[in-house]
C-alpha cells in the first residue's frame, strides 16, 4: 500500500507524515504510525523507495517496473 500510494504521487516526494495520513485514520497512533514505518523500512531495504531526511519517494527501479505492461 505504502509503494502504491508512492507511485501514484510520483514524481512527487511526500513527507513521511504525509505517507501515514495517507495510510491510516490515526496517524497519532504509535501502532499506526509504526507499521507505516516498518513498511518504509523494508522498501528502502529493497531498493523500492528512496528517504530523504523526512520524505520518501519511489524509487527509480520501481518506477520503472510499475510501467512496464506485463
Amino acid at each position: 500500500m505504502a509503494l502504491g500510494i508512492l507511485l501514484e504521487e510520483h514524481p512527487t516526494q511526500l513527507s513521511f507524515e504525509e505517507l501515514v495520513r495517507e495510510m491510516t485514520d490515526r496517524p497519532d497512533d504509535f501502532q499506526a504510525r509504526d507499521l507505516v514505518e516498518t513498511a518504509v523500512c523494508r522498501l528502502v531495504r529493497s531498493g523500492l523507495v528512496h528517504r530523504y531526511g523526512s520524505f520518501v519517494f519511489a524509487s527509480h527501479a520501481a518506477v520503472r517496473f510499475n510501467g512496464l505492461d506485463l
